[in-house]
């Protein structure tokens, strides 16, 4: 899992190993939004998978 502050008070979140993105309103929501995405488009249940946060340059979205 990647992230970087996006605009505004939002905070991009981005996991390579399914190549999709979402977003969280504030630090205390990343885990919770990135669990939700990676359960929806794996089928995992939210708490079946650790999860590792890894910051970015503002603005580079990840390749």
């Amino acid at each position: 899992m990647e992230y970087s502050k996006a605009e505004g008070p939002f905070w991009h979140l981005y996991v390579p190993e399914i190549e999709c993105s979402t977003q969280a309103e504030g630090l205390g929501e990343t885990d919770t939004m990135a669990r939700d995405l990676i359960g929806i488009m794996t089928g995992q249940a939210p708490d079946a998978f650790d999860l590792t946060f890894t910051p970015f340059p503002a603005g580079d979205r990840p390749s």
